[in-house]
């Protein structure tokens, strides 16, 4: 599989910026994450063109799940991070999210669920050189005591294609 370097480097600089660095602090124990949930893994059916994502040799990127698509190089991501904060503020955290990507272009914001929880989806495009379109769509809830991002990055011209696998990602995230 070939990796797409620049779009690893992109998510490697939102997850560090992401609520996980910032609630951490960067110098706390790592393993703040939430370990009391399930998810369905894009990567379960046999055919998937779905990969987990290897990234042992990049400290920067810190997710619970990660997986990359063997053809087109999207990327979906799950992240937590459990801390008594006082940040309850979706677009607060979404932002944070976000704030270490290059300019961008919100496209769609909405509010929605995720396991009951009320969650902030938003969709943002990066234009890149050569008219290239990145597009980045989030998700971010609380749940207890603990924040969960997902994050979705895709070429635009496979975000149709690809949506639907993120949307399953996200619909069968269970707090047990």
């Amino acid at each position: 599989m070939k990796t797409n370097f620049k779009l690893l480097f992109l998510i490697s600089i939102a997850l560090h910026f992401s609520s996980c660095s910032l609630f951490l602090g960067g110098g706390e124990s790592a393993d703040n994450k939430s370990h009391e949930y399930t998810v369905v893994r894009p990567d379960e059916d046999k055919t998937s063109k779905w990969k987990p994502l290897s990234i042992e040799n990049n400290a920067d990127i810190e997710t619970d799940l990660s997986y990359q698509h063997t053809e087109n190089n999207a990327f979906i991501s799950l992240n937590s991070v459990c801390k008594n904060t006082s940040t309850t503020d979706l677009q607060l955290l979404t932002h944070q999210l976000l704030v270490g990507l290059p300019s961008f272009e919100k496209k769609e914001q909405k509010n929605t669920t995720v396991d009951g929880a009320e969650a902030l989806e938003t969709t943002v495009e990066i234009k890149e050189k050569k008219a290239k379109v990145t597009i980045i769509r989030t998700v971010v809830f609380k749940k207890g005591i603990c924040t969960y991002d997902f994050m979705f990055v895709v070429d635009k011209k496979y975000f149709n294609r690809e949506i639907v696998t993120f949307t399953q990602f996200v619909e069968s995230f269970h707090v047990r």
